[in-house]
């Protein structure tokens, strides 16, 4: 026994913090520390995304042009959306981002306030109840695009008071302090009515108009700082185009001169041209995305012959194809924002 004793301690003295076994009684995997067996959890943060929502706020209606009111889908299933509260302030052709804790909406306009907003809020995904105060973009801008990763908050181009025509700069913030934003650089050439997408490591702006609608698409590595570069064009032209991603696949929906059903893909890791990847199940432009990385979710829109919608409609980012009903937004209107807690740059 007193062997066996010392045996067994000088064989724990040889571990390395790392080292794996399988425990028979337990039926478990466990890892060596530096000083005790312990089990290994079999899940990520990265999976856990607590049934991914995806939260869609501001906009117009055709009875009240700027809209505070927040909804929010669980991507995963099909049906209406559902109250989530109300943003601070009434916001239109704003922009939004997310983190896995935060959904953000930056910017945009206000008639009741008859101002342009550099105000960033934020709502917290698992408490619901609205949005509060969270810093301040570099200047007041709206129809720009936005997008990031779980770090980083990005806002590019857009309409500014401090520059009437077009802007082309672009802001980041943190996630996480609060502080105000500061400039990232520039996009490659500057437009409004752009839309926006991200995985962890590249932000894509496409589309917009210069004063004439182009088909560019630019990136940025979000990690640093610096000018954006060229990265492929559109199948087409287009302004107020709007997307989404998984981890590796960038989805551009509307992309077409007016409102269309029209959606091309981008794969992050390589620069080239957009290609075909389907239609959602409604024309519309000026719309909203969300993703789960296996579900693109759209809502909201002007619609083909003038008028909005509340619809919501869905297709797998993996196969594309034709989209599906999904349900229906509280409220009919377009300009709107939109961000999920399990996106492609979480």
């Amino acid at each position: 026994m007193f062997e066996w004793s010392w045996r067994s301690l000088n064989n724990l003295m040889a571990l390395k913090a790392g080292a794996i076994r399988f425990n028979t009684d337990s039926s478990q995997m466990e890892i060596w520390d530096g000083n005790q067996w312990t089990g290994i959890i079999s899940t990520s943060p990265e999976l856990q995304t607590g049934g991914t929502l995806g939260v869609f706020h501001g906009g117009g209606d055709p009875a009240d042009p700027t809209l505070d009111v927040m909804d929010f889908i669980t991507i995963s299933t099909t049906g209406d959306a559902t109250d989530f509260g109300d943003l601070s302030s009434n916001r239109r052709n704003h922009r939004g981002n997310a983190s896995r804790i935060r959904n953000f909406a930056a910017g945009g306009y206000s008639d009741s306030a008859g101002a342009v907003r550099s105000t960033v809020e934020a709502s917290i995904f698992s408490s619901g109840g609205g949005s509060s105060s969270f810093c301040n973009l570099t200047a007041a801008r709206y129809v720009h695009s936005g997008g990031g990763n779980d770090i980083r908050g990005i806002h590019a181009g857009g309409h500014s008071p401090n520059a009437p025509t077009i802007a082309g700069s672009i802001d980041v913030f943190d996630t996480f302090s609060g502080t105000n934003a500061i400039d990232f650089g520039d996009l490659s050439q500057s437009r409004v009515d752009t839309g926006g997408s991200a995985n962890k490591q590249r932000f894509i702006t496409f589309g917009g108009i210069t004063p004439s609608q182009v088909n560019t698409i630019d990136f940025i590595t979000i990690s640093t700082l610096g000018n954006a570069a060229d990265f492929g064009d559109l199948s087409s032209v287009v302004a107020n185009a709007f997307g989404a991603s998984s981890s590796t696949r960038g989805v551009f929906c509307s992309v077409a001169p007016s409102a269309s059903t029209i959606c091309d893909k981008i794969e992050y890791a390589t620069l080239g041209n957009a290609a075909d990847f389907g239609d959602m199940a409604y024309s519309r432009n000026a719309g909203a995305s969300v993703s789960d990385c296996i579900r693109i979710v759209s809502g909201g829109g002007n619609i083909s012959g003038g008028g909005r919608t509340n619809a919501l409609d869905y297709m797998s980012i993996s196969t594309g194809g034709t989209a599906v009903d999904y349900g229906d937004l509280t409220d009919v209107r377009s300009g709107l924002a939109a961000g999920s807690n399990g996106h492609g740059g979480l």
